[in-house]
Order: C-alpha cells, then structure tokens, then sequence
C-alpha cells in the first residue's frame, strides 16, 4: 500500500481541489465512516470519501475555504491520524528575518504542506507536508521562484550543492558591498 498523498488540481469543474492522502490508526468500516462524516463538516468540503481498506481519504474541496491542516486537524481530533512527511531544507540567500518570514509564508501557501518553519540564524526550514501532495521539487521551485536556494538534508550531493550556492552568495554579497 502507498502511503502518499495526490492532489489533483482543476480536475473538477469550478476550481476545486481533490485531495487524497493516506490515514492510520482505523480498526474497522465505522472509523472510516467516522471520519468521512468529520470531514464533510469541514467549511468547503463538498466530498469526502475514506476508504477503509485501502487506509485512503479523498477530499474534494474549495482551496479558498479548506485544506490538508484542516483536515489532518480534523482526523487527529477524531483520534486517528494522517500519514506525512517532514523534509529540513537548507536555505540559501537570505539576508534577514524579512527573507525568512517570505520563504516561510510562501512554503505554507503550498497546497499539501501542512507546517513549515524557517529558522533564518540555522539557514534551514522544517516544513511537514502530505507525501505526494507536494514533493520536495515543489518546495525548492517555491523558493528559488523567491530568490533563494534550497536543498533538501538528504539529497545525494546536497552538500555539494550547497556549498556550491554559499560561495556564489558570499561573491554576490561581496561584490554588492564593494
């Protein structure tokens, strides 16, 4: 069984969003069925379908009015969980506490993050978001569409990379100060 998440963006009629992502903790068909009512409730939700079997929810919504937090706040108040990620990336760029609260708001914009926290003195965000729903690639392009760079931890030759985008900073810093 997959775990991840898939966000289907525009693929039904008037913008709406659908949404599936992955559940834990249900024991039998009335878990499912209690959670699928708890998510109908939510403000915006104009489906919910949980399938026990396959430990999946889809979640047909308006962006404008719902999102994953809402419904992963929704399924842990019911006692279940929602299956996530968390990925720490490391910040390139950023010159002050303005630049960290830019790249902060704009990763928590991203449909399927669910939390995102950028520490501007460490250069690294810890941003928890629903696994297919939106990736790595996706927050990297968030931020270098900003002006920044960002690498996940674990990428292979991350480190490099990064290296790579300090030196090119410090040149540019260098050469703006002179």
């Amino acid at each position: 069984m997959s775990e991840a998440a898939t966000l289907h963006r525009g693929d039904v009629k008037g913008g709406v969003t659908r949404l599936t992502f992955g559940l834990k903790g249900m024991t039998c068909a009335s878990c499912a069925n209690r959670i699928q009512s708890g998510l109908r409730k939510v403000p915006g939700v104009q489906e919910a379908v949980v399938n026990f079997a396959t430990e999946k929810a889809t979640v047909t919504f308006d962006p404008a009015q719902a999102g994953p937090e809402a419904f992963r706040r929704v399924v842990e108040d019911l006692g279940y969980g929602v299956v996530d990620g968390s990925v720490k990336l490391s910040l390139v760029g950023m010159t002050c506490q303005a630049c960290a609260q830019r790249i902060e708001r704009k990763l928590n914009q991203l449909p399927g993050v669910l939390e995102a926290t950028v520490n501007f003195a460490a250069e690294t965000a810890l941003v928890r978001y629903l696994p297919g729903a939106v990736g790595v690639a996706d927050m990297k392009k968030a931020v270098k569409d900003l002006g920044y760079e960002a690498f996940a931890k674990d990428e292979e030759g991350a480190a490099d990379a990064e290296k790579e985008a300090r030196e090119r900073e410090m040149k540019r810093q260098w050469r703006l100060s002179g």
